[in-house]
């Protein structure tokens, strides 16, 4: 067992809590009317704070008359009244009424909203101020009318999507040095057979002191018409005995296991898949070892082995402690 290896997941944590401590997006709204061309309209002061951190957004979204254009100014004033931001967007609105075989409606097309995103250098209170220098007919004639307009000051933490993707990042690659390091071991034999003896005797051979696993699944064809492919729960339980045989032929452990055949997802394949648990043997010496599978190749006249695989390996490390078979 070596748990040393967990720590890794500490900064992947690490990140989630500087995260979950970063601030929200928070935001506060203003609707305004800008009267006429050329006359402006200030909105209420409102706080912004600089900590090199917070990303302020100034959000426009205007509704001017139909069939209209316009340029519209947008700037920044400090708790004095001096100018820190300037933007200028045209906007236009177009409606009307539309005829194609035999159908008609109507529709209203416009480009009225626009961002302006930056980050404060002093924290206190500012305002935004609003004016059109031209509002124009679709004639190209002056309109003297009002534009009603929404404002919305966001504010949120610059680092919190870079903080997401790296959460993401380090915890794939957490997972990845985990799965690495735990269960997998030195793979001493991994085969599919269909003759069980066979495959037991090609497990002999001198295993180092440590943690071995072993780990046994089958497949078993289906020999009856009782179980049709709708029927994918478990059916009946199957017995695998498991021993464990030295270098001059006696038994040093024997270990029952209980699988249960189910049927496979597929609608096409009518066979049953069966996985037996896992199985932890510790060796407190170098041995010479075998280990003899007995598995029946028949269940219940339902089913009749087709093949098994047999995975099995040593120098095995866990990060917990696991049930073990002991030798005697």
């Amino acid at each position: 067992m070596n748990p040393a290896f967990l720590f890794i997941l500490l900064f992947p944590c690490w990140v989630l809590v500087s995260l979950g401590s970063s601030r929200g997006p928070e935001h506060r709204d203003f609707d305004l009317t800008v009267p006429s061309p050329n006359n402006p309209v200030t909105s209420a002061p409102f706080p912004l704070v600089a900590n090199g951190k917070n990303v302020s957004t100034i959000r426009i979204d205007a509704v001017p008359p139909a069939n209209t254009s316009y340029n519209m100014s947008l700037e920044l004033l400090d708790a004095k009244g001096t100018l820190l931001l300037h933007a200028d967007k045209e906007g236009w609105r177009e409606t009307g009424s539309w005829y194609e075989d035999g159908y008609s409606g109507t529709y209203d097309e416009s480009d009225r909203s626009f961002w302006l995103k930056f980050k404060p250098r002093e924290s206190g209170n500012f305002s935004v101020r609003l004016s059109v220098d031209s509002l124009l007919s679709s004639q190209n004639q002056p309109v003297s009318a009002s534009i009603p307009v929404s404002v919305r000051i966001s504010s949120s933490s610059s680092n919190q999507g870079l903080l997401f993707l790296t959460l993401i990042v380090s915890f794939s690659l957490a997972c990845m040095v985990l799965h690495l390091s735990y269960f997998q071991g030195r793979r001493r034999l991994k085969e599919r057979s269909d003759d069980v003896m066979a495959l037991s005797r090609k497990t002999r051979a001198v295993y180092p002191a440590g943690l071995m696993s072993l780990h046994v699944s089958c497949r078993f064809e289906n020999t009856t018409s009782s179980f049709g492919p709708q029927n994918r729960y478990h059916l009946v339980p199957v017995h695998m005995k498991l021993s464990v045989i030295d270098a001059v032929g006696a038994v040093r452990n024997n270990c029952d296991l209980t699988g249960y055949l189910s049927k496979k997802q597929s609608e096409e394949d009518d066979s049953f898949d069966l996985k037996f648990p896992s199985v932890y043997y510790q060796l407190d010496q170098v041995e010479n070892l075998r280990f003899r599978i007995d598995i029946p190749e028949t269940v219940s006249d339902i089913a009749e082995l087709e093949w098994f695989d047999l995975d099995l390996r040593d120098k095995v490390v866990v990060p917990w402690p696991v049930s073990t078979q002991k030798l005697s």
